[in-house]
């Protein structure tokens, strides 16, 4: 079986995992919502949104406005149910931040772009790119983590870079993406392979997470110190 199926096929499995067992006593609808969140990720990972690795084709302008979506309707959701549920927004403020780091380790998974820029699959603006800064962000994560828990005064400054770079890290990714698919910028190879399996898994469930916890972040740090 492919190593990196297996690989980022694990480290969904561990994150969902991880917040199943941590909400199940606090807010267990989170759950069961996570735990649904990721069978159907790995069902839809498994469907190529992209006609040929490493090429774009004309028909693949259709699959991105899929693939998008389907990054997407996860995150707009998570978003409306911290605005609108009390129960959510109440869970999420009772983690501790340094937990919420902590999360982002996961981001290690960038050492498959990583490889896929070593074997040729990627080009460098993506694979390399987008790799080194999502191991960047997961080693970053350890680190702000401890320092949040152990100087929590240090809390506002820390958590507002980690979070800005890393949401730096998926605008450039995005953004070289679709400027790619549109022609604006020319790739060897082009980016066709990010919704392919079996790294489709990461953009549909490890993605949009990460986002919803940076913006979350954000917003905590920012009203904390007001």
């Amino acid at each position: 079986m492919d190593f990196t199926l297996i690989s980022v096929t694990v480290m969904a499995l561990l994150v969902a995992t991880a917040i199943v067992i941590y909400s199940w006593n606090k807010f267990r609808l989170l759950s069961y919502t996570m735990a649904a969140w990721f069978v159907l990720a790995v069902g839809l990972a498994q469907i190529p949104y992209f006609e040929v690795a490493g090429s774009w084709q004309p028909g693949d302008l259709q699959g991105f406005a899929i693939f998008s979506n389907l990054l997407s309707v996860p995150l707009i959701i998570l978003l409306v149910a911290w605005k609108k549920s009390t129960a959510f927004r109440n869970f999420l403020d009772a983690t501790p931040t340094w937990i919420l780091v902590s999360t982002q380790v996961y981001r290690l998974v960038g050492l498959v772009f990583l490889i896929y820029y070593l074997q040729g699959k990627l080009a460098f603006e993506v694979g390399f790119t987008s790799g080194i800064m999502d191991v960047l962000t997961a080693i970053s994560a350890i680190i702000v983590a401890w320092l949040v828990y152990h100087k929590p005064a240090r809390e506002k400054t820390l958590v507002l870079a980690w979070c800005i770079f890393g949401l730096v890290d998926f605008a450039s990714a995005f953004t070289i993406t679709g400027l790619s698919l549109f022609g604006i910028i020319q790739l060897v190879p082009e980016p066709s392979d990010l919704g392919m399996p079996p790294l489709t898994i990461i953009s549909i469930f490890q993605v949009p997470l990460a986002i919803f916890i940076h913006i979350y972040l954000i917003a905590r740090v920012r009203k904390l110190a007001k």
